[in-house]
């Protein structure tokens, strides 16, 4: 006795009767696949270190390629519901960059990005009676060095500093 099994396709008529046992040709279990409404995101950024939020939520953060390059590595986000979304990529010291992008069922969107670096001083260090003002760029137990400009840094022995004031913090 022979069963029937009911199976429904996106692009065909609603039911193909297919006999228990019989399997799908590769091109219909694609098609079954994609009926799902689903699709994916592949965002890459310049530079890395991005975080992205798709429709508010984070899905993740750009990492650096491997190769060194300035791109980062794909960020692959799954199981995106077909439609429009909106993508926010955020990194401190550059500007927020909100993209939207279209998802088709089945398919991947692709994004390429360069978030643009502003200037936002996050640190204030006293030094020797004289106060700076800039982005942190590094700290160890002997230097701390702050970019006081944008492409000027400027570097302080932690013996010579009399305060250091996290500005993100304090509001100022």
């Amino acid at each position: 006795m022979n069963s029937l099994a009911l199976v429904a396709l996106a692009d065909s008529s609603p039911l193909d009767v297919q006999k228990s046992g019989d399997t799908l040709p590769t091109a219909a279990i694609e098609k079954k696949a994609t009926y799902n409404g689903v699709g994916r995101i592949k965002i890459k950024t310049i530079p890395s270190d991005v975080r992205v939020q798709l429709d508010g939520d984070f899905v993740g953060t750009t990492k650096p390629d491997s190769k060194g390059g300035e791109a980062s590595k794909a960020l692959v986000v799954d199981n995106v519901p077909a439609g429009d979304h909106v993508l926010v990529m955020k990194r401190f010291g550059y500007e927020d960059l909100t993209v939207p992008v279209k998802v088709h069922a089945g398919k991947t969107a692709t994004v390429n990005k360069r978030v643009n670096r502003v200037f936002r001083p996050n640190v204030e260090v006293v030094s020797n009676g004289a106060t700076y003002k800039g982005v942190l760029v590094s700290k160890t137990y002997d230097y701390i060095v702050i970019e006081t400009k944008p492409g000027i840094q400027r570097c302080f022995p932690i013996a010579d500093i009399k305060k250091i004031s996290n500005l993100e913090t304090h509001g100022k």
